[in-house]
């Protein structure tokens, strides 16, 4: 086998690993963008519930006080 033909598989070869690692590469970036887009949605999702939170803590404080202010006006 001559040299050119050797260096001409060698071509052939790296060329179909390097169209393999493109379609893999493309894979990964799909994936970390689904990943991203996930937590992008779980961020949200927390931010909402935060709020809620804080929102309930508040309602709850203003109870507690009404209740507090009745309890002293029953003693």
């Amino acid at each position: 086998m001559k040299t050119i033909d050797r260096i001409f598989i060698v071509v052939l070869d790296t060329q179909e690993k390097v169209n393999n690692l493109d379609l893999r590469v493309g894979r990964l970036e799909k994936g970390f963008e689904r990943a991203f887009n996930t937590m992008d949605d779980i961020s949200v999702i927390l931010k909402r519930h935060e709020t809620e939170i804080t929102s309930n803590r508040a309602g709850l404080q203003r109870i507690d006080t009404r209740v507090t202010k009745l309890e002293e006006r029953a003693v």
